[in-house]
């Protein structure tokens, strides 16, 4: 009378020890967030803004070629990629400053640095940042809480671009934009990012 029983039990517990395998081998594996990169581009040689309705020669040092932006859960890092930097720029001898701008919602924010003969400004004061010669990117970090216009996490920025321009010495007042970027590219605050948010 206990045969089938047993029976049973045997062929459940063989069942079960091929179905295991089989189960774990559908198993999908965890996807690794692809990190942005090159969010706007810029064609080179196009820098010969002066906010009048005369061109100028175009300024290496102030033609955006690149721009990202990243977040983590304090600092935002903006980063501009020109086409040559140089320490002193004859056709800004009085400053530059180097802007990456997003929008969030309805509202327009940007982080920057003034770059003159008395020194660099980083986001007013507000910010901290790193010019890599070499790759001629101008690195520029601001603490979230103190962005004009706030990012909260997840938040969807839109309307990414950059600008440069050239400015006064001592109250960094605007000369003229020399260049501009935008780009369609969205982002999505804390998404994995090339750029090393904080350097």
């Amino acid at each position: 009378m206990t045969r089938p029983v047993i029976v049973r039990c045997v062929v459940l517990a063989t069942t079960a020890g091929l179905l295991a395998p089989a189960l774990g081998a559908h198993a999908a594996p965890l996807k690794k967030k692809k990190p942005t990169c090159n969010l706007v581009t810029d064609a080179r040689g196009d820098a010969t803004g002066t906010g009048l309705p005369v061109s100028a020669p175009n300024d290496g040092n102030l033609d955006i070629i690149g721009a990202d932006l990243a977040t983590n859960a304090t600092t935002m890092t903006g980063v501009i990629r020109v086409a040559s930097f140089s320490t002193a720029d004859t056709s800004a001898p009085t400053g530059r400053e180097y802007q990456v701008v997003y929008t969030v919602g309805t509202a327009t924010g940007s982080v920057n640095a003034v770059i003159s003969p008395s020194g660099t400004s980083w986001a007013g004061g507000k910010g901290q940042g790193a010019i890599d010669t070499a790759k001629h990117e101008i690195h520029i970090s601001v603490p979230l809480a103190a962005l004009a216009v706030p990012v909260p996490a997840k938040a969807k920025l839109t309307a990414i671009g950059a600008a440069t321009w050239r400015v006064g010495t001592t109250d960094q007042i605007a000369l003229g934009n020399v260049d501009k970027a935008q780009s369609a590219s969205s982002y999505i605050a804390g998404w994995p990012s090339c750029v090393k948010v904080g350097a």
